[in-house]
């Protein structure tokens, strides 16, 4: 990478893309982990997860890349380019081996909350890279899409990361601590209720971004005053307000972790 760095000469990039290597490499690792647990099978293709470990510390993510070196050639934009679009393979065969493996067993998968959470939330992974995957290719060149920058970490974070880590608590939580939560029957709720809050956040985030990117280039093309911007303050508000489910789904989750710690029944 300080090869690629130097060559290249894309320093703050290459540091964001590597930020985010750890995270994205640890809920790749916990999706692989949970479903064929859950599910009961055996993991689809072990060959397929192989080359995944090996292929993601080996390309570059575009996920949460806005830097943008004005200087960079269009030989070496193509490059960066190429690596963000390889990122994509490592993301799709995670995803093609986790839903492969739970429809081995579908009945056991998608009964259980935190297979499920986990499937939900590798399906918003896919979605996030490939919408990061415009955004950081367009950071090197017109930059018209960094205003989606802010909507694809929410889904990101919170809608893809968010879900499978919450996918890996329910399923290694009684395993550590050799008790059961204090309430299983509340694990679907969280489930739900953290999957639209990310879901609507995200929604309201990007229709926010859109309207106003669109109403600042209105401005600037036609050489306006500002217009009224009232609508897009309506979107951010009720992106937080949607964001307060998640919230809530996290609290409720961390609840029935502590109190399962203490009077959950024992695991045999």
């Amino acid at each position: 990478m300080c090869a690629a760095c130097f060559l290249f000469g894309i320093n703050e990039a290459l540091y964001e893309s590597l930020t985010v290597l750890p995270m994205l490499a640890s809920a790749l690792a916990v999706a692989l982990y949970v479903v064929p647990y859950e599910a009961g099978v055996p993991l689809w293709s072990r060959t397929l997860a192989g080359a995944t470990v090996f292929l993601t510390f080996v390309t570059l993510t575009p996920i949460g890349v806005t830097a943008a070196d004005s200087d960079l050639s269009v030989g070496s934009a193509g490059v960066m380019s190429i690596m963000f679009a390889a990122s994509m393979i490592p993301i799709l065969a995670v995803a093609m081996n986790v839903f492969s493996t739970a429809r081995s067993n579908w009945a056991a998968a998608s009964s259980s909350p935190a297979c499920t959470m986990v499937m939900i939330g590798t399906f918003m992974l896919v979605a996030s890279a490939v919408g990061s995957l415009f955004v950081g290719s367009d950071a090197h060149s017109g930059g018209e899409l960094i205003h989606m920058q802010g909507p694809m970490d929410t889904l990101f974070l919170w809608g893809a990361m968010g879900m499978i880590a919450m996918g890996g608590v329910m399923a290694c939580f009684p395993a550590a601590a050799n008790r059961s939560l204090h309430r299983d029957s509340s694990s679907r709720p969280v489930l739900w209720m953290f999957a639209g809050g990310a879901t609507l956040a995200f929604l309201f985030s990007m229709s926010a971004s859109m309207t106003t990117a669109a109403m600042v280039e209105a401005v600037t093309v036609n050489e306006l005053d500002l217009l009224d911007m009232s609508a897009t303050d309506d979107l951010t508000v009720l992106a937080s307000i949607a964001f307060y489910a998640v919230t809530i789904a996290s609290m409720m989750m961390m609840l029935n972790m502590i109190r399962g710690g203490f009077s959950g029944t024992p695991l045999a």
